[in-house]
């Protein structure tokens, strides 16, 4: 738990998920959760559904070489 953070939904983040009609709520929604709590990016291994949401993404494997370098 010291390189992550989990999130609530409020429903706000639900309301503004929504309104953003996307193909898929639940990424829309997660994405959203992520902007309104400041991440610093999501880890997904779909990149290709969360580019249309302004959210830094990293696959599982860049989180690892991004913390390997900082260690």
């Amino acid at each position: 738990m010291n390189i992550l953070k989990v999130l609530t939904v409020t429903n706000q983040d639900v309301i503004l998920a929504f309104q953003q009609k996307a193909r898929d709520f639940e990424d829309c929604l997660l994405a959203t959760c992520a902007k309104s709590n400041k991440c610093d990016g999501i880890v997904t291994r779909n990149k290709r559904d969360f580019i249309t949401f302004g959210v830094t993404l990293y696959t599982p494997e860049e989180l690892l070489m991004l913390f390997s370098k900082i260690q």
